[in-house]
This record gives structure tokens, C-alpha cells and sequence, in this order.
């Protein structure tokens, strides 16, 4: 009876026992659980965290490569102008190679062109000064001005150049036109005002006003022959023509005799 009252309370012990690890064990799960939880827990907000720190490591690269390509899209723009402009520069200065051989040559041009326009000034005051006695009041001023013109240095040497063949020009034209105009002459000592009357550079009349005197230069003897009635008749007539106060037509005018070349200055 001992052995079995010893059995059982060692069975009642083990069943005790076990109850008690049970009991244990089923108080231990929830704590287990917690801490799963938990540990779970923070796992997820660490890796949202890690998360958001990703997100902005990936925006701050972006931003990155972004700025480096528009870096290497400005490098390349100012690649291309600067290459055009070491090609503008190397065409200036061509350019200024090209002006600077100009000057050269238009300081050489003008060290040539400054004694020939002085000769061609003396060569019209030669002519002028030996021509019919037309007009010469005009003419002499102009001789005057290009005198003025050539001795100016703020004149570039074109400009007078182009002003003394104008000179050139006019005195060109008196060859090839018929003129009359009034002006003043002294004749016996006393000044007159009169109608002139040129026929190109061949022939110079005068009239008086009434029409009742004339006459004809000769170069020759630089003086004035009169003319006879007929004769200043006509001239009347060329003096209305050459007014546009005529119809042309056909007149005999009395003309000076041909200079001779030895005749000629």
C-alpha cells in the first residue's frame, strides 16, 4: 500500500508539474508575441525610414545627373561659340591685314595723286586764262575754289579729285553749247552792260542792249571787231535762238580765223 501511495503522489507530482510548465508556457506565449510585434514593428518603420532616405538619394541623383547633362549641353554651347568665334577673330584679323595694306596703298595712291592734281589744276588756269573771255567771272571763281580746295588737308584727295574733273566737266560742255547771257564790258573806256552771245568754244559776240552795235572777238589780236548791219542782224537772231525765244535755223555769223599751231599757248 506504501509503493502505490508513493506512485500516485509521484503521479500527482508530475501532473503538478506539469500543469505548472504549462501554466508557464501559456503565460510566456503573449510576451513572445509582443515582442514579435514589436520587433516587427519597428522593423517596418526602419524601412520606411530607410525608405524616405532612399527616395531622397534617389531625387539628390537625379538632380545630379540632370545638372551634370545640362552641364555638358552649356559645354558644348560654349564649345561651338567659341569655335565660331577663333573664326571670327582669325577673319578680323585677315580683315585688318587687308585694311592696313589699304591705307599703305592709299597713303602710296595719295603721294602720287597730290602733284598730278596740281597739274591738272595749273592746265585749267592755262586754259581758262587763254580761252574766249566768256563767262569769266564764273570761271575765275572757280579756279579760285579748287586753288582753296587742293590746299585743304581736312579734303580727302578723292573728294578733290572728283570736284577739279566737275571743273574739268563744265569747261568740257562750253565746247558743245550755244549760250547767251548778259553781262558787263568795257568798250572805249566805258563800262557797258551788254548780250554775249558763244558759240561753243568757237566763236564770242557781244551786243548792246538796243541791238544797234556788235562784235566779235579776236583771239588773236584780243580785241573786239565790230560788225556791219547784216551781220549783227544774225546775231540778234542767235541771241533770240539760243534764248529759246527763236526757232532755230541757218545764220551767217562772221568766226574768227584758225590759231595757227604756233599761234597755240
Amino acid at each position: 500500500m506504501r509503493q502505490k501511495s508513493i506512485a500516485i503522489t509521484g503521479v500527482l507530482l508530475l501532473a503538478g508539474l506539469g500543469c505548472s510548465l504549462f501554466g508557464q508556457t501559456a503565460l510566456a506565449a503573449p510576451n513572445s508575441l509582443d515582442k514579435s510585434l514589436s520587433v516587427t514593428a519597428q522593423s517596418h518603420s526602419g524601412a520606411a525610414a530607410s525608405q524616405v532616405k532612399i527616395d531622397k538619394i534617389s531625387t539628390k541623383t537625379e538632380q545630379m545627373v540632370d545638372q551634370h547633362l545640362a552641364n555638358v549641353q552649356q559645354a558644348d554651347l560654349t564649345e561651338a561659340y567659341n569655335r565660331q568665334l577663333s573664326r571670327l577673330i582669325d577673319a578680323q584679323h585677315e580683315e585688318e591685314k587687308d585694311l592696313l595694306a589699304q591705307i599703305e596703298s592709299i597713303d602710296k595712291t595719295e603721294q602720287f595723286m597730290l602733284p598730278m592734281l596740281n597739274t591738272m589744276a595749273d592746265q585749267l588756269n592755262v586754259l581758262i586764262n587763254n580761252d574766249l573771255p566768256f563767262l569769266q567771272g564764273e570761271r575765275q571763281q572757280r579756279l579760285e575754289k579748287m586753288a582753296r580746295l587742293l590746299d585743304r588737308a581736312d579734303v580727302s584727295v578723292a573728294e578733290k579729285y572728283r570736284q577739279l574733273l566737275e571743273a574739268y566737266l563744265v569747261e568740257i560742255g562750253y565746247g558743245r553749247t550755244i549760250e547767251a547771257y548778259s553781262d558787263s564790258l568795257v568798250i572805249d573806256g566805258q563800262k557797258n552792260h551788254v548780250n554775249f552771245f558763244r558759240l561753243g568754244r568757237t566763236a564770242l559776240y557781244y551786243q548792246s542792249l538796243n541791238g544797234q552795235a556788235g562784235g566779235l572777238w579776236m583771239p588773236k589780236e584780243n580785241t573786239w571787231q565790230a560788225l556791219d548791219s547784216d551781220q549783227n542782224l544774225a546775231l540778234s537772231k542767235a541771241i533770240q535762238i539760243a534764248q529759246q525765244r527763236r526757232v532755230p535755223e541757218l545764220l551767217s555769223l562772221p568766226l574768227p580765223p584758225l590759231a595757227s599751231h604756233a599761234d597755240q599757248p
